[in-house]
């Protein structure tokens, strides 16, 4: 599913316009597609639904939804906020069809509306579309806090975005409707899935105008959901031959006296996702404690203090130029001037060997802090390495407030991806993944089961341990990656029962399934 503006989404109907569709025939299979979607389900007991109808092209969807309904037998009301113009046909089709109609200005205590919604399985939202200037009107502010009020549990079905929001920012009117389910028209827009937006959606469907493949703008939007029909052809192929060189190698470079764990949910996430070796570069502290953890890996003692140490890592990165790895720098490196100097003299070192290394590096947690302590940071870096920041980390990288990248995460993300030339993953609620090339992906999960220590850690090794199997392109072992650990941590919170208790092990120990799920 397409990721778009709101001036992207006039251009696409101008050109489809252009084309030969009429405005009239999109709005027409917008509410036909929208009455068989309802159709298709089987809960809606009393076959009966209450539209909120405003004056543009989204009440006209509706309007024309309502009437496909009442051929099928269903009762359908129109309750129009303002009225609609005279001549218009879509108002007319419904009343032939003995629709009933009331306006707000004959109803204003709204008692005609909770009637009908008393008795309503559906309440169709289409008052408010891609138009929508906030703040709100005072009617509309009046009759969405009146519906706000009502305790009457009905399913509300918003058409193409919750009325209430800014399409392009995802700010929300403190009255914005609450959709159970949002029917996005065409493609979803970027604001449904930017916060507070994304709150105010429900489940997200798409619903497709039948437009030509061939408008031209289709070949500038490159902003997409990351779902699963898109990705299970990327996962690579396991030969039934291979063995554990064939698979690759992710080798991690991390873990302090502070921070035994992180590597550890590293490797081990690294190993589920398909690996055929880790290489675990860490101090001797964690190799002691958690070597029975992960009894598969191979364990190097780093100690960053000796001046060895830059020699052992670079013996193991030249040795890359000959087979399939992957290196994850950074989780539970520690902070400090130690862990600086290390840094910068390890990716100094980096820029003169491998060619082949400069496709796979992942940096994450500590790694990104410190890479935030150098000048110039974005030039020492392998060319296309991929970097896994959560806000704060990406608030220390970029300089800008955690609260401004949280309010644009999409765009900021793709700024910034051009900007550092580097495939960005930027985590939390909705993660963005973005391509120096233009590319963005966003992975529709938002869930606390996925905010716990160590959770991070557990994507860098998912994403490394694709990468080192071959994947060549880093936007895509990132959106694999990504989609798995989402998946992975809404599959650990059903088995568990509650998002409270999931722990960064409950999401290694369900990589197995999500990537069962995406296979199948």
């Amino acid at each position: 599913m397409k990721i778009i503006s709101v001036d992207e989404m006039r251009q696409i109907e101008k050109e489809a316009y252009e084309s030969g569709i009429s405005y009239e025939q999109m709005m027409i299979t917008a509410g036909k597609k929208i009455a068989q979607k309802i159709l298709s389900e089987t809960l809606y007991l009393n076959r009966t639904i209450t539209a909120i109808i405003g004056t543009g092209n989204n009440g006209g969807d509706a309007l024309i939804a309502l009437t496909e309904l009442i051929k099928e037998g269903w009762t359908a009301n129109a309750w129009m906020i303002r009225k609609r113009h005279d001549k218009d046909n879509l108002l007319s089709n419904f009343q032939y069809r003995n629709g009933q109609t009331v306006e707000y200005q004959n109803d204003q205590y709204f008692n005609q509306l909770d009637q009908w919604l008393q008795s309503s399985d559906i309440l169709l939202d289409g008052a408010l579309g891609i138009g929508c200037h906030l703040p709100l009107a005072s009617d509309y502010s009046e009759v969405f806090s009146h519906i706000h009020s009502i305790s009457k549990r009905f399913t509300t079905i918003a058409v193409d975005c919750p009325s209430g929001m800014d399409c392009d920012s995802g700010e929300c009117d403190e009255h914005c409707i609450h959709a159970d389910m949002t029917f996005c028209i065409e493609a979803l827009k970027i604001g449904e899935i930017q916060n507070p937006g994304y709150r105010f959606t429900g489940k997200i469907e798409s619903i497709s105008l039948d437009l030509p493949e061939n408008l031209p703008i289709y070949q500038k939007i490159k902003r997409n959901i990351i779902q699963r029909e898109s990705l299970n052809k990327d996962i690579p192929v396991r030969e039934v031959d291979g063995n554990k060189g064939t698979f690759g190698t992710v080798d991690i470079i991390g873990g302090s006296d502070q921070y035994i764990g992180a590597p550890i949910l590293t490797g081990m996430a690294a190993y589920k996702a398909g690996c055929g070796l880790v290489n675990m570069f860490v101090p001797q502290i964690v190799r002691d404690i958690s070597a029975n953890m992960i009894p598969e890996a191979i364990w190097t003692i780093l100690n960053i203090k000796d001046p060895h140490a830059m020699d052992l890592c670079m013996e193991k990165i030249i040795e890359a130029k000959k087979k399939k790895h992957a290196f994850v720098i950074g989780p539970g490196l520690g902070i400090g001037d130690i862990q600086i100097e290390f840094t910068r003299k390890f990716f100094e070192q980096v820029q003169e060997v491998s060619p082949y290394s400069e496709q796979n590096f992942i940096i994450d947690a500590d790694g990104l802090n410190l890479l935030a302590a150098l000048a110039d940071w974005p030039k020492r870096l392998p060319q296309l390495c991929i970097l896994t920041p959560h806000p704060g980390e990406f608030s220390r990288l970029s300089a800008l407030p955690i609260q401004e990248i949280q309010r644009n995460r999409v765009r900021i993300c793709e700024e910034y991806a051009k900007r550092w030339n580097k495939v960005v993953v930027l985590k939390g609620a909705y993660t963005v993944i973005s391509s120096p090339d233009g590319r963005t992906g966003v992975l529709p999960i938002a869930s606390s089961a996925l905010a716990k220590a160590g959770s991070g850690d557990v994507l860098s090794g998912i994403i490394a341990g694709f990468l080192s199997q071959g994947i060549n392109d880093q936007f895509t072992a990132a959106c694999l990656g990504v989609w798995i650990h989402g998946n992975a941590g809404l599959i650990a919170k059903e088995r568990i029962g509650n998002e409270y208790s999931v722990t960064a092990t409950d999401i290694i120990q369900s990589i197995r399934e999500a990537i069962t799920t995406l296979i199948r």
